[in-house]
């Protein structure tokens, strides 16, 4: 049984408005970040070396990824218009993160619904799926 899902949005560059980015599409973001901004990390602290806007949904309740892809599609699939002239205005990548955390050694039954590669298609968006 998988513990808890979660899907991360992001999109990066090496320099754009991330406050630009926020009112175009009216959606707060979880976590922004600007290139060059130091990240204390044991004891150390590299530096950015992007500018990113990032939406993380996490949910402990569902036992399914495709539950938590139609939550993410629910606040995004209105947004591709603006997704699609912000990737050129600043020259963005998007990118999609399933994440699962699981105890268990085999995860099955993991669906995934069409609709996330037709938004991915629809903005530009590469699209992974990582086990921890």
């Amino acid at each position: 049984m998988m513990d808890k899902i979660g899907i991360e949005f992001s999109a990066f560059s090496e320099k754009f408005s991330v406050n630009e980015f926020t009112k175009s599409i009216k959606i707060i973001p979880t976590e922004t970040y600007n290139m060059y901004d130091k990240v204390y990390v044991d004891k150390l602290y590299p530096i950015r070396k992007e500018t990113a806007w990032c939406y993380n949904l996490y949910n402990k309740k569902m036992a399914d990824v495709d539950s938590v892809i139609q939550q993410f599609l629910d606040i995004f699939n209105s947004k591709q218009k603006e997704l699609r002239y912000l990737k050129m205005k600043f020259d963005l990548e998007y990118s999609i993160r399933v994440v699962i955390f699981t105890n268990d050694d085999v995860i099955s039954n993991i669906k995934v619904s069409s609709n996330i590669f037709a938004f991915m298609s629809g903005i530009g968006a590469w699209f992974e799926v990582l086990i921890y």
